[in-house]
């Protein structure tokens, strides 16, 4: 079985063009996401799978919005 590609908060941020907080945020409400640590030393890895259906659904929630207008 291949390794899943694993992607950071700092991949996220820059896919969504948001700060790296944002993106920390969105991981840690997104299930499947793997965190790393306790308290402040936390590390978020999120699933190729799980990242490119995330990346998906805010591009749709984007559209829609900007259609709204």
């Amino acid at each position: 079985m291949p390794e899943e590609t694993m992607h950071t908060p700092a991949d996220l941020a820059k896919r969504l063009s948001v700060s790296t907080r944002t993106a920390r945020r969105l991981m840690a409400a997104t299930p499947g996401v793997l965190i790393l640590g306790e308290g402040e030393r936390r590390y978020y890895r999120m699933p190729e799978n799980i990242f490119q259906a995330l990346v998906n659904r805010k591009a749709v929630k984007a559209k829609h919005k900007k259609g709204a207008n």
